[in-house]
């Protein structure tokens, strides 16, 4: 229920046009990965970013990386660090 409860929360904040949809209008792998510097800036220890969209098989080679990519939702994107 807490995702049903934040939703409602933001659609009160944005708009339900807004809260409700299935996609951004830009592409977000796309903006992740030219902002990677600017992103793990000051996070020297970082070495290898490799950034995957939920449907691609490689997600599942990561541990708990397949339960992050569920619950990640257009606009918000989930990070795991291993």
């Amino acid at each position: 229920m807490k995702f049903a409860a934040f939703i409602v929360k933001e659609a009160l904040e944005i708009g339900k046009d807004t809260a409700l949809m299935q996609s951004m209008p830009f592409e977000e792998k796309q903006v992740i990965e030219t902002n990677q510097a600017y992103l793990f800036e000051g996070m020297q220890n970082i070495k290898n970013v490799q950034v995957l969209l939920k449907e691609d098989e490689a997600v599942d080679a990561v541990p708990n990386a397949r339960m992050m990519a569920d619950n990640a939702v257009p606009g918000k994107p989930s990070i795991v660090f291993y």
